[in-house]
């Protein structure tokens, strides 16, 4: 059931209800923490391949 016409916020561009203003703060954390973990994926990613060439340089070395 909602609020009575009367006592809701006038609608307009600059009149957010709290309400809003928390959910749109809750998506903007979210969108912050999903760039976080594409980076941090992207990291690990390089970060893996960047020990199988240290490994297989090593194993070169030792095949010489």
């Amino acid at each position: 059931m909602t609020a009575p016409a009367a006592s809701r916020a006038p609608a307009g561009p600059g009149s957010r209800s709290p309400r809003h203003r928390v959910l749109a703060g809750c998506a903007g954390l979210n969108a912050v923490s999903a760039w976080y973990g594409v980076a941090g994926l992207v990291g690990g990613w390089l970060s893996f391949g960047a020990a199988f060439v240290v490994a297989g340089r090593r194993l070169a070395r030792r095949a010489t």
